[in-house]
């Protein structure tokens, strides 16, 4: 596996309070990191939710890593990162650019 960029690591709050139940998943996009998501993934965390902030394959790590990934890696990618939400009944995906289209 690839050295991650440092502060560009995925991240996971859990949740506090009568939200805790819903997670968040919190995807950047194209070219990005999970780093430019944080802010939002703090301030869900501050209003109680659970909250997972992933890494999308071949992202924040060296540029061929990325001219190697494909859409499929991607969509693996998101299906993983529900896996850190699994505990809480229900989850939300939430992202910028085009992590915020999932099937």
């Amino acid at each position: 596996m690839a050295q991650i960029i440092p502060t560009a690591e995925p991240f996971f709050f859990p949740g506090q309070g009568v939200n805790a139940q819903t997670g968040c998943l919190v995807t950047h996009g194209f070219t990005g990191a999970p780093k430019e998501m944080r802010w939002l993934g703090e301030y869900l965390h501050r209003q109680g939710y659970t909250v997972c902030g992933m890494r999308l394959a071949g992202h924040a790590t060296r540029p061929e890593d990325m001219v190697r990934s494909r859409w499929q890696d991607w969509l693996l990618s998101s299906k993983m990162g529900t896996t850190c939400c699994t505990p809480v009944p229900s989850s939300l995906p939430a992202g910028s650019s085009m992590a915020g289209c999932y099937p």
